[in-house]
């Protein structure tokens, strides 16, 4: 890497800690101003929060030094997520909207967590290719006893989490309809795949070739809104007829994850 690169490492970070800055701010700004706005400013919020809450996986599994602060990362932003979707409806830890949105967000954040991985691998199997760079070749997979320990702390607080709920009756039928719930990580895999389309729709060096990307992408998000109204409809969800909300939420999503993405890639030298 050239000195002059080098140099301007400091610089980009501090413009990247800007960018994400900023869409904190919208994040906060949506989540409180349309709490008592209409049903679309409503879901206009709610695919901002969503849209922050993919960014941050997307960003940390592009920029993150280790596994144990990429984890750290979603974690936190599938928390804020939940919290922030929680000032729109009102429901308080113990409603039925809270373990929905649960399901939802946790579906999307794992979407996004492995689809990144698998793109940040292939990424760099291509780079060292195209390098051929033999000697460090691929790396053997390796799993770390900090990672394990990670992980085991998580599913240890996701049990706990499951068992809390449990006891104030979230799992049971008469608050938490199974249908309902299966819908929810319907909804959370679609917001995650529609967040990893952005991401693909970005990653070519060629004006041309992403445009075209973003137009399939637009379509894509039209085809899966409708698969989430026609699902809210088989479910039984309340404002389910109405397909408008859908579309509205996966394309404000798609728009605030390309906008940071875009100007993420341009500071960064993308890759």
């Amino acid at each position: 890497m050239s000195e002059p690169s080098q140099r301007r490492r400091p610089l980009r970070r501090i413009v990247l800690g800007g960018v994400l800055a900023i869409h904190v701010l919208i994040y906060w700004s949506f989540g409180f101003a349309s709490r008592s706005s209409d049903d679309v400013h409503r879901v206009i919020a709610i695919g901002v929060m969503l849209g922050q809450c993919s960014l941050a996986v997307i960003l940390a599994t592009m920029f993150g030094s280790g596994k144990l602060a990429r984890i750290a990362i979603a974690c936190s932003a599938a928390l804020a997520c939940w919290y922030g979707i929680s000032t729109v409806f009102y429901w308080g830890l113990g409603e039925p909207g809270a373990a929905w949105w649960a399901i939802a967000i946790t579906a999307q954040t794992i979407v996004c967590s492995v689809g990144m991985e698998v793109i940040e691998r292939k990424r760099s199997h291509s780079s060292t290719l195209s390098a051929n760079a033999l000697e460090s070749g691929s790396t053997p997979f390796q799993f770390p006893i900090r990672s394990l320990i990670v992980l085991t702390t998580m599913a240890a607080i996701g049990f706990a989490v499951v068992d809390f709920g449990q006891r104030r009756g979230w799992w049971s039928t008469e608050s938490l309809n199974v249908q309902e719930g299966i819908m929810m990580v319907g909804i959370g895999f679609i917001v995650g795949v529609t967040a990893l389309l952005c991401v693909f729709a970005l990653a070519s060096p060629k004006r041309h070739v992403v445009a075209a990307r973003l137009v399939a992408v637009a379509g894509s998000v039209l085809l899966l809104a409708s698969l989430v109204q026609w699902g809210a409809v088989q479910a039984g969800m309340d404002r389910s007829a109405d397909p408008t909300l859908a579309v509205v939420l996966l394309e404000t999503q798609a728009a605030c994850i390309v906008l940071t993405l875009g100007i993420v890639n341009r500071v960064s030298g993308a890759r």
